[in-house]
């Protein structure tokens, strides 16, 4: 069995994703990809992935690894494996010269010791008997990514780092790279990632695909003043009795209340971080820096 396989055999067993995920991330995300991994008699007992993002901080481009695929095999584990690998793969990046590494915890006690922080969270709401009895007509219409012409691209990547640039100091970069990794990852999960205009512009973006067949919105950019019109087309478009949106910074929440008969909400801190070198840039990320680091693999 060759390394990708072993891999994935083991994502299968710790994760339990489905085999469309699968096929998306053991495709796409592998290509680029650096997968550190401790293997017996061939076959891999545990791994770490590093995902290559470019992040903005500050104005400032800088390049990262998002830690993901953290997995070792039942038999295998409190054996030191995982931190040898993590440890190796520290000193991967700060030799490449990365300063800052993030994930998304199973648990932050496994984290912690190694010196990750939680610098993001998440405001989530669950509707719940979605109402679809809105008195007027929007006017606002959609496309999918792969639907977009060549300048409408241009627009959504402008859009979208016009919004993230005057609310947050640290984002991931939306490029035309990453918004066709998306929509590949929403497709693998039923879902797609859709972009609302009105009067032919741009006035926002949907991720979303269905996680044990409820409807989940993983990034929401939008202009907050068409909150409510947007939700009437997307709803019009996804027939769902319930969403799941796992970040709402963009959007109205009075209107996200007024959506359902029913609304549950909760905060989650999400993103853990760890500065790879010791500089008053690096430690300045804790202090209070206005950060949007969501979970997409």
């Amino acid at each position: 069995m060759d390394k990708r396989e072993s891999c994935r055999k083991l994502w299968k067993e710790c994760f339990g994703d489905s085999e469309s995920y699968m096929d998306y991330y053991f495709t796409e995300k592998w290509k680029n990809n650096i997968v550190f991994t401790k293997e017996e008699t061939d076959e891999v007992v545990s791994m770490v992935h590093l995902n290559p993002y470019s992040l903005c901080y500050k104005g400032k481009k800088v390049e990262s690894y998002y830690i993901v695929g953290v997995a070792t095999k039942k038999e295998y584990r409190k054996k030191g494996n995982m931190r040898q690998l993590l440890e190796q793969s520290f000193s991967f990046m700060k030799e490449s010269g990365i300063k800052l590494t993030y994930l998304m915890p199973a648990d932050r006690k496994i984290y912690e010791p190694f010196g990750f922080r939680f610098i993001y969270e998440q405001e989530r709401y669950r509707l719940h008997k979605i109402k679809r009895n809105w008195d007027f007509t929007s006017g606002v219409k959609s496309k999918t990514i792969e639907e977009l012409s060549t300048e409408e691209l241009e627009e959504l990547l402008s859009f979208c780092e016009r919004i993230l640039q005057k609310e947050f100091d640290l984002y991931v970069i939306r490029g035309q790279e990453y918004y066709t990794n998306l929509q590949k990852e929403m497709k693998a999960s039923c879902g797609a990632v859709r972009v609302f205009f009105k009067k032919n512009h741009i006035i926002g973006i949907l991720a979303y695909g269905r996680e044990k067949g409820v409807l989940e919105i993983t990034e929401s950019l939008i202009d907050f003043n068409y909150t409510r019109e947007i939700l009437m087309a997307f709803f019009s478009i996804e027939d769902e009795t319930e969403a799941y949106f796992l970040e709402s910074h963009f959007l109205d929440k009075t209107v996200l209340e007024e959506s359902a008969e029913w609304v549950q909400k909760e905060t989650v801190p999400i993103i853990m971080a760890k500065m790879l070198e010791d500089t008053e840039e690096a430690e300045s990320i804790w202090r209070g820096q206005r950060v949007y680091l969501n979970e997409i693999v």
